[in-house]
């Protein structure tokens, strides 16, 4: 089975296996393992069980980090000096993230033109392609569940 690259359910993929390789600490080993190819099984149990996992788990650990931080504090030695000190976190945070934003805006503007004449390029040789109607996120499911019926775990190729 071949599937593009750009389908929405192949970028949810990559996206699971990059969080599970972060969680994992595996520094992008998944990522590169199923670069070019994987199995239906593999590819359905990371996009529909394994990755929502992780970002279940992310929830309820930053979830918790914010209560232990905001709720308990409060409880514990009253609003007082509390609220001066988040108001500083929060000014601190803010002027970072301010600073990270000028620059990034700034380089980016810098790689601007080079990005729009290469993507010129690849558009005209992307309209020269003859192009091919690709399988639907239901029909991928289908394909599993048959295989998963056959015992079989056919390969995907990403192009």
């Amino acid at each position: 089975m071949d599937i593009n690259k750009k389908q929405w359910y192949v970028r949810w993929f990559f996206f699971c296996l990059a969080l599970i390789d972060e969680f994992m600490d595996k520094r992008d080993w998944r990522v590169s393992q199923y670069r070019h190819r994987a199995d239906l099984c593999s590819f359905m149990r990371v996009s529909l069980l394994w990755g929502p996992a992780v970002i279940l788990l992310h929830i309820a650990f930053y979830t918790a980090a914010i209560a232990s931080v905001t709720y308990l504090p409060v409880q514990l030695f009253g609003f007082g000096g509390y609220g001066l000190i988040i108001g500083a976190i929060v000014a601190l945070t803010f002027a970072v993230w301010l600073a990270q934003k000028v620059w990034s805006t700034w380089e980016d503007w810098s790689w601007q033109k080079q990005r729009a004449e290469a993507l010129e390029a690849e558009s005209a040789a992307n309209e020269m392609e003859s192009t091919q109607k690709e399988p639907s996120f239901a029909s991928v499911v289908w394909s599993y569940m048959v295989a998963v019926k056959q015992k079989v775990c056919p390969i995907i190729n990403f192009n």
